[in-house]
């Protein structure tokens, strides 16, 4: 596993202490549970999907410190925390399955992508976990490339 140590333990423009909750209302997000067992019982949020759409927009937000939608300032902090990570091997994985996706084999676009609904959850626990310690752990990581199918 790489040990890249960040210089920016913390982000003023991104909040990496904030826990994602919109994954909790997607019944087809529940397969994700933690890799020591642990199942959280899910069956009270069968069918609120549009419920978690709007969750995982109000999060979004909440994450990049903003009051409303704002593509460039999103972006600049996805490019600060693309810097951050680019060269994190196990996330390199992640990064080149979601490029993937895109008909892409470019890992900046792959890191854009796993901002999208399906994995923003575990890539924000990852950022979360390298900006604290400058380390990303193994179940995180596990859970990230058991959704992207790397």
């Amino acid at each position: 596993m790489s040990n890249h140590t960040s210089n920016h333990t913390s982000n003023h423009k991104y909040n990496s202490t904030f826990i994602c909750t919109y994954n909790y209302y997607d019944s087809s997000l529940n397969h994700v549970k933690s890799v020591d067992g642990h199942v959280v019982n899910l069956d009270d949020c069968v069918g609120l999907e549009d419920c978690a759409d709007i969750v995982y927009k109000s999060e979004m937000l909440q994450i990049f410190n903003l009051q409303e939608y704002n593509d460039d300032a999103i972006y600049n902090i996805i490019i600060e925390i693309y810097a951050l990570l680019k060269d994190h091997d196990e996330l390199k994985e992640c990064m080149k399955k979601v490029a993937e996706v895109y008909l892409s084999e470019d890992l900046e676009i792959g890191f854009f992508g796993l901002f999208a609904y399906n994995y923003f959850f575990l890539t924000h626990r990852c950022i979360g976990e390298f900006m604290k310690s400058g380390k990303i752990s193994d179940e995180t990581l596990i859970l990230l490339r058991m959704q992207t199918n790397a």
